[in-house]
């Protein structure tokens, strides 16, 4: 998208940020896993989700030269699991980005 875009240029994305398998009881299961188990599991499979939280597509985006402009997330009240058993890379994640379930998000491509 960063090619793709010129300078001056804008997207917009909602991005789906939970787990599909099981979303209503616990929208993090992807986060649970290692991430060797992630791989192996993972790898082969068309459309994968990925375990990116908001704050991740945010950073992107602006590693990229976009600047984003608004940005909105779908909130959950509580975390569907203890924060101990996510794995050991997301433990420490922010709570607004366990929390966030889907984002909306518009941008510029400012470079």
């Amino acid at each position: 998208m960063g090619f793709l875009t010129e300078p001056g240029g804008w997207c917009s994305h909602r991005i789906d940020l939970t787990d599909h398998g099981r979303r209503e009881t616990n929208y993090l299961e992807l986060l649970q896993w290692s991430e060797w188990s992630y791989w192996l599991t993972q790898r082969f499979v068309l459309g994968a989700l990925n375990r990116w939280r908001a704050s991740n597509h945010v950073n992107k985006l602006e590693s990229i030269g976009f600047k984003v402009l608004q940005q909105k997330g779908d909130m959950r009240q509580a975390l569907p699991i203890p924060r101990r058993i996510l794995a050991r890379e997301f433990r420490a994640l922010d709570e607004l980005d366990l929390l966030t379930t889907g984002l909306d998000l518009v941008a510029v491509k400012v470079q």
